[in-house]
C-alpha cells in the first residue's frame, strides 16, 4: 500500500498561501501568446462548451461514455468544483477542458475508488478528472496549458497533493511528469465505465523541481514563460478552494 515514491510535506500553514505570481522559483524570461485562452467556467454557456469538447474527446476511446457525457454531470455543478475551459481565440471553439475538485467539503470521488488514497485524507487534495482535448494541431499545447493552470491553482490555494487517474494510454504521460503512482493499481473507476485506471499523486510543492530535474519541456513552458492567455479568476478560485 502507498506510493512507489511517497512524499510527505510539512507545510507552514502561516505562510502556505502564495499569490499565483510566486508559483515558480524563477522569474519568467519570455512572454508567449497562445492561439487560445484558458479560464474557469463561469456561465452555462461556458459549461456547455466544456461538455462539448469533453464528450467528443471521450467518444474517441469510449463511445458509450462519450454519449453519456453529452450533458453536464452533477459534479460540474458542485460548489467545490472548478471546470477549466480552453477556447480558440479565432472563433471561440472549445479545444480542451479539465475538472478540478477539492476535499474542502467532501472526499474526492477517487477516494471511493482507490483504497490507498485513504492515507492522504488528512491533506489538502485537489483531484483532476475529465481531461478532454480536441485532436487539432494545438492539442499538445492545450494539454500543457491545462496542466499549468491546474498547478498554479493547486499552488495558490495551498493544496498539498494533486490527484488524478489515467487509462493505460495516459500512464506514460503522468509518469513523464514525475507523478507518484499508487501501488496496487490499476483500479476500476465506476465513473469511467469501470475501466481500469492508474492513480497518480503529485506533491504540489515538488512539481516544479521534478520537472526541472527530469528536463521535461513543461519546465520551460511553465516556469520560464509567462502566458497572459491563461486567465484565472483568482478571487473566485480562492473562494471555492478555501480550506480555512
Amino acid at each position: 500500500m502507498g506510493l512507489y515514491r511517497h512524499s510527505r510535506l510539512k507545510l507552514n500553514r502561516l505562510n502556505d498561501v502564495r499569490s499565483a505570481s510566486k508559483a515558480y522559483s524563477v522569474e519568467a524570461d519570455r512572454v508567449e501568446r497562445l492561439p487560445f485562452t484558458v479560464r474557469v467556467v463561469s456561465t452555462a454557456q461556458d459549461l456547455a462548451k466544456a461538455v462539448e469538447v469533453r464528450s467528443s474527446a471521450y467518444a474517441r476511446h469510449m463511445p458509450s461514455l462519450g454519449q453519456a457525457l453529452r450533458t453536464p454531470e452533477a459534479e460540474d455543478l458542485k460548489s467545490d468544483v472548478l471546470v477549466l475551459l480552453a477556447e480558440r481565440k479565432l472563433d471561440a471553439q472549445p479545444l480542451g477542458t479539465l475538472r478540478l475538485q477539492s476535499n474542502v467539503r467532501r472526499p474526492l470521488r477517487l477516494e471511493g475508488e482507490a483504497p490507498p488514497l485513504a492515507s492522504f485524507t488528512s491533506n489538502r487534495l485537489v483531484e483532476s478528472t475529465r481531461l478532454g482535448v480536441d485532436l487539432g494541431g494545438t492539442s499538445k499545447m492545450v494539454t500543457a496549458a491545462l496542466v499549468k493552470a491546474t498547478y498554479e491553482i493547486c499552488h495558490a490555494t495551498a493544496a498539498d497533493f494533486n490527484v488524478t487517474g489515467g487509462r493505460r494510454a495516459m500512464v506514460q504521460f503522468f509518469r513523464s511528469l514525475q507523478y507518484d503512482e499508487l501501488e496496487d493499481g490499476p483500479f476500476p473507476i465506476s465513473f469511467g465505465n469501470d475501466i481500469p485506471h492508474w492513480i497518480f499523486v503529485m506533491p504540489v510543492r515538488e512539481f516544479e523541481a521534478r520537472l526541472r530535474e527530469s528536463q521535461h519541456w513543461y519546465y520551460d513552458f511553465m516556469s520560464k514563460t509567462a502566458h497572459p492567455d491563461i486567465k484565472i479568476d483568482w478571487d473566485y478560485v480562492l473562494s471555492v478552494f478555501d480550506w480555512t
